[in-house]
């Protein structure tokens, strides 16, 4: 009898498991198509930010910056309540993609953005407190001090001119490059180590600028991958956030350094 209620048993969760979606509930269905249509909002949202653009905002409001954002993108986006005076903004990007420059002029100020629908179903992106703040000193999280000389020699390095032209060049190869141009002591090593993860090493970077400093040339390709750099043992590490802070390095960001 036992053996007959187990065998029932087990025959009702394979047909569970292999039900179609059209046998779903009322309920599933209804998530299905809000997940199904918030994924095509947010890509119709993420098209517009695709485009590539050029500006410079240089000790900008917060609130300035937002409202200059979303002219250029025009999609709705609302601010919630943060409970800290905000960081003026310093970036600078060149033929960066919207989306990617976005991104870094929140990060500057410690904020981070997410597309939500609001009170009548309608999808905003919405700017709320994000990761901590990138600085151009010591990181908060940083466990080895950083001598200002080598602080000094990094940015010098950083603000090296170059053109290049990079087509689905792996990431590995445009450092090393950035490397034999700036002797700044990048590491991103083809093989594993303790900086960074193998497989950002082969993602491949298109680009291609004339007499361009080298900061603003790694911008983009690192803000993709979520990506920053940092001064470690006297060398310039491209790594992950979470490795960068895990290794307790002194954040830098490319965005404050000025020619």
């Amino acid at each position: 009898m036992i053996q007959k209620i187990l065998l029932m048993l087990a025959a009702a969760c394979v047909a569970s498991s292999c039900a179609s979606p059209e046998s779903a509930g009322p309920v599933e269905k209804a998530r299905r198509i809000e997940a199904e249509k918030r994924e095509a909002v947010i890509q119709a949202i993420r098209a517009k930010l695709q485009r590539r653009v050029s500006f410079d905002l240089c000790d900008t409001p917060v609130p300035e910056a937002i409202a200059f954002m979303q002219a250029m993108t025009k999609v709705s986006m609302v601010v919630a309540p943060v409970e800290r005076e905000l960081p003026p903004i310093n970036l600078r990007v060149d033929d960066m993609r919207l989306e990617n420059a976005w991104r870094w002029a929140l990060r500057l100020a410690g904020l981070d953005y997410d597309f939500r629908p609001g009170p009548t179903g309608k999808y905003s992106m919405v700017v709320f407190e994000g990761p901590g703040r990138l600085t151009g000193g010591p990181s908060v999280r940083s466990r080895h001090s950083v001598e200002p000389g080598t602080r000094q020699r990094i940015a010098e390095a950083l603000k090296t001119r170059v053109s290049c032209e990079f087509i689905d060049t792996p990431l590995a190869e445009v450092l090393a490059f950035f490397e034999e141009k700036t002797r700044a002591g990048f590491i991103l090593l083809p093989e594993p180590n303790p900086y960074v993860d193998p497989h950002l090493v082969d993602m491949p970077v298109t680009m291609k600028l004339n007499d361009f400093p080298v900061h603003l040339l790694l911008l983009e390709p690192l803000m993709l991958w979520d990506m920053a750099c940092g001064i470690l043992d006297e060398k310039l590490v491209c790594a992950s956030y979470e490795r960068l802070e895990e290794l307790g390095a002194e954040l830098i960001n490319l965005a404050e350094v000025r020619d």
